[in-house]
């Protein structure tokens, strides 16, 4: 009896055997598997994730683009106007008179020139640094005086007292200029009377070149 039940028994452990070996088989195989989708998904995550940095990438350059098309062309991002400088550029370094429309370009030493109106001289010339030094009257560093006649020769030819020396032939704006020197040197010293001649040289030198504004 013994000997006939061994082979049975033996056969028995051969099948479990091989079943421990198909089932340790199926979960390596579902372990792998699910590695690999783990792994799959994972990576398609990330390179959708590098695609979308892409696409971003892109489109911050085509924006970037975009916005320098727009600057060209003077308009913003939202398509409003960009008021263009060169109006106030074209008058940077000039003394502009806008009352007559004309403008004359400032020399060096005559920064901070400033201009206002007087009944008496017409256009006034003005500098603080000498304004406190004797130089502060009104038509100190001489004036201007402006006119629709190209002749203009004393007080009582204009109805507004303009007269003078006539800076151009043609007129600008419409109008012609007069120079009106200084009625006498100005300054508390020699030194100041000095500084004020030389700015009312500078000054009248500069007027001479009378141009409109653009």
């Amino acid at each position: 009896m013994m000997d006939n039940q061994q082979p049975i028994a033996s056969q028995k452990q051969d099948g479990n055997k091989w079943r421990v070996a198909a089932i340790v088989f199926i979960a390596v195989t579902v372990l792998l598997v699910g590695i690999g989708t783990f792994l799959f998904t994972k990576q398609g995550g990330e390179l959708a994730n590098a695609n979308k940095k892409n696409d971003g990438n892109v489109k911050t350059i085509k924006d970037i683009k975009d916005k320098l098309a727009n600057l060209e062309k003077g308009e913003t991002a939202n398509g409003d106007t960009i008021k263009s400088e060169t109006a106030t550029d074209a008058n940077k370094g000039y003394l502009v008179v806008s009352e007559w429309g004309i403008k004359f370009k400032l020399p060096e030493g005559l920064a901070g020139l400033k201009y206002s109106f007087s009944d008496q001289f017409g256009l006034v010339f003005a500098l603080d640094e000498i304004s406190k030094t004797g130089c502060g009257a009104a038509g100190d560093l001489g004036s201007l005086s402006a006119s629709s006649s190209s002749v203009v020769k004393t007080p009582a030819d204009s109805p507004t007292g303009t007269y003078g020396s006539r800076l151009s032939a043609s007129a600008v704006n419409g109008l012609y200029f007069f120079w009106v020197s200084p009625q006498y040197a100005c300054g508390n010293s020699q030194t100041d009377i000095n500084v004020g001649a030389e700015k009312v040289q500078l000054i009248k030198n500069m007027v001479k070149a009378v141009e409109p504004i653009k």
